[in-house]
């Protein structure tokens, strides 16, 4: 493997592992050999997700930086916001879209792969996760839990977990 023996964030995409290894080093990919995805390091959050035929890495690199997508060969940016609270990779049925709760006042908004739309001004999420093709979010106290399908939100309770919930306590009581 290697000998660094410190490491900011770390998950798999596809059959690699993405490490960051902080600011110093970068991210860097094992797939049976290791290789730089970029010098930037210390990201603020991380995915990965399969749009039917790339496995796509996205990273928050901050404020400072943004959002941007790795498409196995090349960085693209989404947006220059960054600090994302929460991101969600979410099949609605038809596509793999990107959601992301940004915080301070900006809402949750979905990506399609080519353009930004806003689903609600409501943000500061205690979960959000997909269930089947919807997405759930616990909006926190005095919103509650919604469900939402690729157009419609549906408010599953009148109280919010104040918690995090996990997919096997929430598909027992839905």
């Amino acid at each position: 493997m290697t000998s660094w023996d410190s490491l900011a964030m770390m998950i798999t995409r596809g059959a690699g592992l993405v490490i960051d290894f902080g600011p110093d080093r970068g991210i860097y990919e094992y797939n049976g050999g290791w290789f730089k995805l970029t010098g930037w390091g210390d990201v603020h959050n991380m995915l990965a997700a399969n749009d039917g035929s790339n496995d796509i890495l996205v990273v928050d690199f901050g404020n400072g930086r943004g959002l941007y997508a790795h498409n196995e060969t090349a960085w693209g940016k989404l947006t220059s916001w960054g600090s994302t609270e929460r991101m969600l990779a979410w099949n609605d049925g038809s596509t793999t879209n990107l959601v992301a709760d940004f915080g301070s006042g900006r809402g949750l908004y979905k990506f399609n792969g080519s353009s930004w739309s806003k689903l609600t001004g409501w943000d500061d999420t205690i979960e959000l996760l997909e269930f089947g093709s919807d997405i759930v979010v616990d909006f926190g106290s005095g919103k509650a839990i919604y469900k939402r399908n690729s157009t419609t939100w549906n408010s599953l309770s009148t109280w919010s977990t104040g918690d995090k919930f996990s997919n096997v306590g929430l598909q027992k009581n839905l």
